[in-house]
């Protein structure tokens, strides 16, 4: 089994590890399972060291594990035709007896993964001077896009597998409910910042997705940002807010006049009775709030998700990502997506994809159709949701922003009602809140009697 080594990887390939993992697993083949876990054939840089390994995968799937040794695995091979490719039984009693036991499995395998890592990021290194030199379209931030995506994919790999059992997760669920009783804590995730859909939602749970829409200028990017910045100050992680529609300086801005209860046209006319004390104080919570903005409206769902899992890994850790809007994401070129709505469909997976992954909640707000103009009620409805096919499916929580003055002028522009028209976890419900256009602003009320 003579197998060379290319000069330009010598320090990224250890053969020897490759012969003694191979000895390891057959010495002691319980271990299989637990390998293939974080050691991909891939792995193995000798062609012949992975044929062997990839008949022991192929034993442990079929269940044939426990009776894995020289004699069984030269007779999977031989099935195979593979055999003779690595030099018959004669090889397979040369790797056997390349280690006394199996005690250095895990060892051998943390080595050569590392090793593969390392071959992966050369190979990412590699491509990108590649590209930089003649960039697929000609643009930087192409180039730039798609090494952020394959470093931070690269990083992800590393990360643990884990299965876990009815019991233990019921257990642990126990002990995080005395917890949160012993602390006077209600709530199972941070707080919206509303009382009153904190009472329906019970916070924002980790790996949720949680849609928010409304119909134009009815306030979804407001009551986003406000969740946003209200996790952001409490927890003291990281918020990631993706706005393809707002400048960040305005998203910004608008929060300072939420906090400080004054009308943006008054700050931005430099009006002197805006700059009082609770703008000041607004402005220093704001700047001092972990949120980060990207307003880059042509942002792809694969820098997102490459964004948002190096924050998570990241020291400061990441409680909660924001997308505003999900119909204004556009197909990049040669996707392969036939229409916008199959490609709208694809971003809801993914971030329900990335919730889960990650464990945070990930709010995408959402654009109505016209249903609710042309009925009487006006009240949304969960098929008023553009492309809602996906979006209804993927969504754990659909929370409706509703103002009944857009269709009725006549009645009041600081009434709505958030109506939760899908809680996968819990019940439904609508709860009052008063809304302020003029400072971006949500707020509670204790007794709601809009005529709606």
């Amino acid at each position: 089994m003579k197998q060379s080594k290319p000069p330009e990887e010598f320090k990224l390939v250890d053969l020897e590890a490759e012969k003694a993992l191979l000895g390891g697993l057959l010495l002691s083949p319980g271990q299989v399972a637990t390998v293939r876990i974080i050691l991909p054939p891939g792995a193995f840089w000798g062609a012949l060291n992975r044929v062997v390994y990839e008949g022991m995968l192929a034993m442990e799937a079929e269940g044939n594990a426990e009776h894995l040794d020289i004699l069984t695995l030269a007779d999977h091979l031989k099935f195979k035709g593979q055999l003779e490719k690595i030099g018959g039984s004669a090889a397979l009693m040369e790797i056997a007896s390349f280690v006394p036991t199996g005690a250095g499995v895990t060892y051998y395998a943390g080595r050569l993964a590392q090793l593969y890592r390392l071959r992966r990021l050369r190979g990412i290194g590699i491509t990108l001077q590649a590209d930089a030199l003649d960039p697929p379209d000609g643009e930087a931030e192409t180039v730039i896009e798609r090494a952020m995506i394959s470093l931070v994919g690269l990083r992800m790999e590393g990360a643990a597998v884990e299965v876990q059992s009815p019991e233990a997760v019921v257990k642990q669920s126990l002990i995080d409910i005395k917890d949160r009783v012993a602390r006077g804590q209600t709530l199972r995730g941070p707080s919206t910042g509303l009382a009153g859909l904190d009472k329906i939602l019970h916070g924002l749970q980790p790996g949720n997705l949680y849609i928010v829409a409304g119909v134009t200028s009815s306030g979804k990017s407001t009551l986003a940002a406000n969740i946003g910045f209200s996790v952001a100050e409490n927890t003291g992680k990281r918020v990631a807010y993706f706005s393809l529609e707002m400048l960040a300086e305005e998203l910004s801005m608008r929060q300072v006049a939420a906090w400080a209860e004054v009308d943006s046209d008054a700050i931005y006319a430099a009006d002197s009775r805006a700059y009082n004390t609770a703008f000041h104080a607004a402005v220093k919570r704001v700047s001092a709030a972990p949120v980060l903005i990207h307003d880059s409206a042509g942002i792809t769902i694969d820098a997102i998700q490459a964004l948002c899992r190096g924050y998570a890994t990241s020291r400061e850790g990441l409680g909660l990502v924001i997308v505003d809007y999900l119909q204004l994401f556009r197909a990049p070129p040669g996707s392969g997506r036939h229409s916008r709505e199959e490609y709208v469909a694809s971003v809801s997976r993914e971030l329900k994809r990335l919730a889960m992954d990650l464990a945070v909640p990930v709010i995408a707000c959402a654009q109505l159709n016209r249903g609710a103009v042309t009925r009487d009620d006006h009240v949304p409805r969960l098929g008023d949701l553009r492309e809602s096919g996906a979006i209804e499916q993927d969504a754990n929580v659909i929370v409706f922003v509703h103002r009944a003055c857009i269709f009725k002028p006549e009645l009041s522009p600081v009434d709505a009602r958030l109506v939760v028209a899908k809680n996968r976890g819990g019940a439904t419900g609508q709860c009052a809140v008063h809304f302020s256009g003029a400072q971006s602003r949500f707020s509670d009320v204790a007794k709601w009697d809009a005529p709606y």
